[in-house]
């Protein structure tokens, strides 16, 4: 039913680990064209800082489209024993009123304990995950479904990350109403051990949009 004919565009994400957390980087840009012949542009730049501990998290986000006015904004989560309680704050919503659940996980830790689920045989992994985003977008319940251990078709010269084996896995996003059965979105993707993605696709019901790994490099780490 979508009115999208193509999208084409470039993804690059960077990751380092710090004294105490995670850094974290994505910036993208996506070109939408449509059956009616116009088109869209759409670029996003968002940082992270993930404390290892997960109790501390904070990001910043821009996006500009052809379609939307710029949004820019950035945001924290704060957690016990941190803090007395929960505190969230998001500077483009000062009013929210999210209540963040026991059981968070922000990106990277929620990463790392998919693959720990998925090396223990575990197959379904619900959860709750925090992600830098706007306020009434920014947590979600997730249902991850992980397949067995596959053998890769990946050309060795993409570099020494690149493993011989990943998993399958299936992340379906949910509005925070118990009720809803229906995901918002759902992503699949392939992971190796050591948590780098050579495959992903992210299905929205009327639209897909699919991404390989191109190029990947390790980093130096800053501490």
């Amino acid at each position: 039913n979508s009115t999208i004919n193509s999208i084409v565009g470039k993804s690059v994400f960077k990751l380092f680990k710090e004294c105490n957390a995670w850094i974290s980087s994505e910036d993208y840009y996506l070109k939408f064209s449509y059956t009616s012949g116009d088109s869209d542009i759409l670029a996003s730049s968002f940082n992270s800082w993930e404390e290892f501990s997960g109790k501390l998290y904070s990001f910043d986000v821009y996006e500009g489209s052809s379609f939307e006015n710029e949004k820019k904004f950035n945001g924290y989560v704060n957690l016990p024993p941190n803090s007395k309680k929960p505190e969230v704050f998001f500077s483009n919503d000062l009013n929210t009123k999210l209540k963040i659940p026991d059981d968070i996980f922000f990106p990277v830790a929620h990463t790392i304990e998919t693959i720990k689920k998925a090396e223990q045989g575990k197959k379904i992994f619900p959860s709750h995950i925090f992600m830098g985003s706007e306020s009434d977008r920014a947590l979600k319940r997730t249902n991850s479904i992980i397949g067995s251990i596959q053998s890769t078709k990946l050309k060795k010269d993409l570099g020494k990350l690149i493993e011989s084996d990943y998993y399958p896995i299936q992340v379906a996003y949910f509005d925070l109403d118990p009720n809803e059965s229906l995901p918002e979105y759902q992503i699949k993707f392939h992971m190796q051990k050591n948590g780098v993605v050579s495959y992903y696709e992210v299905d929205y019901g009327d639209f897909a949009i699919s991404a390989k790994l191109k190029e990947i490099r390790a980093v130096e780490n800053r501490c």
